[in-house]
């Protein structure tokens, strides 16, 4: 819990101790007992972060005081100075859905054959809801009932906030997966035929995917106009000379043709079986080969070093964006932490990266006592701004 809340704020202590908490007192523990142990063990977990706290406030003083603040609670209670990822009520359910793909997929084809009728018996019966589904959770082993309640719990903490991203959903993710293990093992016992048919639609879409990646990659398919995608199916035609892509690629292509045999001559749960090490090969190739062609074209590397380049080593390099809460964060990154910022600083001259349609607000509003001149614009947009980049050389007017 302490490298928690080192890397994660507050809830890296707060989530795991809801859970350990609430899961006591739906045993049966007793409370103050409960609430004793897991305070001593939150109180605990924090000496370690609150000596990095001490030293960096130090360092930080009341700004830093301020952001850790903001980011840590104002996030969580709507209050932050900006706007951060705010997302709509279905954004966590839409998250976790494509998140457990392909698995998402065989919940999605068993809802016709769910015992419905037995599930609205239970709704009618005779005792009070409540009481019956207290009975049932009390009656859960102890780990289903800890993985369920860690489950609903994490995921509806990240559904208060207006702040939502995917990764937040990831402590989820495991006990998600343990549930989504016992419901394929009741389908595998109720209706194999179901298990089967996913398996066969994942083998051929397995089958189809491989073989376009394979024929993007040896130049095989037309170039299409988009640019984005033009820069994407350039960088998969350069993978036939690196070893893993292709042969992740041809295991997912020769793959589905062990699968299906596996699918024609076994049973369900040993087709079942075979699908999920072809799941792991399928993300094993889309690790290898696709992601790296589809994001690394969007880096903004290759900018910064095209403006460390022309600037130098030495030279003093500026940035601009019109929100103070913007950066150049990924270009700053590449360069080191060697942009500064051109309207905290008001230096006397030096290099400034900015925006291409930034830049007329930077010079009539900003900068109107600075004379300029472009030494290059990037022949590429930024990531962050979404603009190509000018870096311009200037110095104060006299």
């Amino acid at each position: 819990m302490s490298g928690g809340v080192l890397t994660k704020g507050p809830v890296g202590m707060l989530l795991p101790c809801m859970v350990v908490f609430v899961y006591r007192l739906v045993r049966g523990n007793n409370f103050w007992k409960t609430v004793v142990s897991v305070g001593v063990s939150a109180v605990l977990s924090l000496i370690l972060p609150a000596m990095w706290y001490f030293a960096a406030y130090n360092q930080g003083g009341e700004e830093f005081l301020r952001l850790a603040v903001e980011e840590n609670f104002g996030r969580f209670t709507g209050t932050m100075s900006y706007e951060s990822h705010e997302n709509p009520a279905w954004y966590n359910l839409l998250t976790l859905a494509y998140g457990c793909a392909p698995y998402t997929l065989i919940l999605l084809m068993s809802i016709p054959f769910l015992p419905w009728k037995r599930a609205v018996a239970y709704l009618s019966g005779g005792r009070s809801l409540f009481s019956r589904f207290w009975g049932w959770l009390r009656g859960l082993e102890p780990i289903t009932l800890f993985s369920l309640l860690a489950a609903v719990l994490i995921f509806a903490f990240y559904c208060i906030p207006k702040s939502k991203r995917s990764v937040y959903l990831l402590p989820v993710y495991p006990f998600v997966a343990y549930f989504i293990t016992l419901f394929v093992s009741w389908l595998l016992l109720r209706f194999p035929r179901l298990v089967k048919t996913w398996c066969w639609i994942i083998c051929v879409v397995g089958f189809v995917a491989s073989g376009v990646v394979l024929a993007a990659m040896f130049g095989w398919i037309p170039v299409v106009r988009d640019d984005s995608m033009q820069s994407t199916m350039a960088y998969l035609r350069m993978q036939p000379g690196r070893f893993w892509p292709v042969v992740f690629c041809l295991v997912g292509f020769l793959g589905a043709f062990g699968l299906g045999r596996e699918l024609v001559c076994s049973r369900a749960r040993a087709g079942f079986g075979w699908c999920m090490a072809y799941v792991l090969a399928l993300y094993w190739m889309a690790s290898c080969a696709v992601l790296p062609a589809a994001m690394n074209v969007k880096s903004d590397k290759p900018l910064a070093e095209q403006i460390e380049t022309a600037v130098g080593v030495d030279a003093p390099v500026y940035s601009w964006r019109p929100d103070a809460m913007w950066r150049y964060y990924t270009i700053n990154y590449y360069m080191n932490d060697r942009l500064c910022l051109f309207d905290v600083e008001k230096p006397v001259s030096g290099y400034l990266v900015v925006g291409d349609e930034d830049f007329p607000m930077l010079r009539d509003n900003v900068a109107h006592d600075y004379v300029f001149s472009e030494v290059l614009t990037t022949d590429r947009s930024s990531s962050e701004s979404g603009q190509r980049l000018k870096l311009l050389k200037f110095v104060l007017k006299k």
